[in-house]
């Protein structure tokens, strides 16, 4: 069976948006699937001061609504 990268990545975010928690949190590594961009990306946007991002528990989290409001710019 062939491999579809389009469709992997459909299935992943599929996943995140059931999986999103009640109150719209996502840690880093469901940030970057849902994004679509790197770690790396979403670390260097945080000190740049772009991203809106919290800490819990050692964890770096984000609303989806500021991830969607920082990918429309």
């Amino acid at each position: 069976m062939m491999d579809h990268p389009i469709l992997d990545k459909l299935d992943e975010i599929l996943y995140l948006l059931k999986c999103e928690d009640k109150k719209g949190w996502v840690d880093i590594r469901k940030a970057s699937f849902y994004t679509g961009v790197s770690v790396s990306t979403l670390r260097r946007n945080i000190r740049r001061g772009s991203l809106k991002s919290s800490n819990y528990r050692g964890k770096i989290l984000f609303r989806v609504a500021d991830l969607d409001r920082w990918l429309d710019g």
